[in-house]
């Protein structure tokens, strides 16, 4: 592999480490960006290698050369790849993962020597000779050893009839005759390896427009809708350094292409406007409403979301959220719930929990547009909340793209009398 693209491997997991060669979805975001768009061909074949699970097998590996030939043979057989395709993708992710290079290994059989025998080149020789090529014999040659026979019988006529002479003759017109077959099994072989060769000529040709055809067809365009999860840059061109053709506000819904994807880079059309976004900004569901609730300690509700509440009797305050879906969205959505008090400070955080510096989180299965159920936190004594305007925020951070897109996707105020 290119020298440059294994050092942008390197710089890759010195930052990031290591884990992000573990994950294919990871690493696609990343490549991308540390790439800049470029290296495509090598970036596509290391996350198929990935997605096989190649780098972790060689992460782990205790004999290297070993692991080597395995993995080459298991993507082969499984990913279709060339071997030497695969012994590059592997050496690269030997030398970044464990600073190990490895010895090229001579996969392919080395080629063997054609053998022609005795006979083969007498009958070439013998061929040459009488200057007959594949195409050349036909009824008039036959004719002319025709006439060579019928001098040959006439000339043995005038020797003498001794046992001697007359055993010379007939060994003579047997080598003749040998001759003759060979000659004429040459030129048949020969015929039919032309019209052989002739009918693949045809059979490729017809193959070959086959294909033109095919390549031609242009795909058809379509589109789906997302939404945006923050302010957003449409840019000219799928980089970061490509400039911004308009900036999309979050929870915007916009159409997405099915084509000229390239890596995290999707092609979209907003307002008549096309370019390109970072598909790691975008999501399949908004949140359109919150309500809040008094809960008992068993999670029904004791008041339901949406009445007037009182801060001194609220045990837990629950939480219900109003979500848009598109794509027929259908996955385990993790929340992160941070609940202010009324002072302007985050309340009851815990920095020992999954997700320090909220409240608590929340994970729903959101499979369409409806109400889910974010929870709750509380005290079944009623001792937490008091009186004066408190705020529920609700974060979410795309699990392709967590450090980045950790955001305020929801929020709103409410007040304890």
């Amino acid at each position: 592999m290119d020298n440059d693209f294994i050092s942008k491997l390197k710089n890759l997991i010195n930052e990031q480490g290591k884990e992000v060669f573990l994950n294919a979805t990871r690493c696609k975001a990343f490549l991308a960006d540390y790439t800049h768009g470029e290296y495509k061909k090598e970036s596509r074949l290391l996350l198929q290698v990935i997605e096989a699970g190649t780098a972790k097998e060689i992460d782990t590996a205790d004999d290297i050369e070993v692991c080597k030939k395995q993995q080459i043979r298991i993507l082969r057989e499984e990913c279709f790849l060339d071997e030497d395709v695969s012994s590059d993708v592997i050496d690269a992710l030997a030398l970044v993962l464990r600073n190990i290079e490895i010895k090229k290994t001579n996969i392919k059989n080395e080629s063997q020597p054609t053998v022609i025998n005795d006979i083969e080149q007498k009958i070439v020789k013998q061929t040459e000779n009488t200057n007959i090529n594949d195409t050349q014999f036909n009824s008039t040659t036959y004719s002319g050893f025709s006439t060579q026979y019928d001098n040959y019988t006439q000339s043995t006529e005038n020797i003498d009839n001794t046992g001697k002479e007359k055993k010379s003759s007939a060994a003579g017109i047997f080598i003749f005759f040998i001759v003759v077959i060979i000659i004429i099994f040459i030129s048949i072989i020969g015929n039919s390896n032309q019209q052989s060769q002739s009918n693949r000529g045809s059979a490729s040709a017809a193959s070959t427009g086959s294909q033109t055809n095919q390549s031609t067809q242009t795909p058809r365009e379509t589109f789906t809708e997302r939404f945006t999860h923050t302010d957003l840059n449409v840019r000219a061109r799928a980089t970061v350094d490509s400039p911004s053709r308009m900036t999309i506000r979050p929870d915007t819904r916009i159409r997405v292409s099915n084509l000229n994807s390239s890596g995290v880079w999707v092609k979209v059309n907003h307002n008549n406007t096309e370019g390109f976004v970072n598909s790691t900004f975008l999501r399949d569901f908004r949140i359109t409403e919150i309500l809040v609730g008094d809960k008992l300690q068993s999670g029904a509700w004791n008041r339901n979301p949406g009445t007037q509440l009182t801060g001194n009797q609220i045990q837990y305050l629950g939480i219900q959220v109003r979500i848009e879906t598109t794509n027929s969205y259908n996955a385990n959505t993790s929340f992160r719930i941070r609940i202010i008090d009324p002072n302007g400070n985050p309340f009851h955080i815990n920095q020992n929990t999954p997700a320090p510096g909220f409240t608590y989180v929340q994970t729903a299965r959101v499979n369409n547009t409806g109400l889910y159920d974010l929870g709750g936190f509380g005290d079944p004594n009623r001792r937490i909340y008091y009186r004066g305007t408190w705020r529920v925020e609700i974060w979410y951070a795309n699990p392709n793209n967590l450090a980045n897109t950790n955001v305020v996707i929801a929020s709103r105020t409410f007040r304890f009398d």
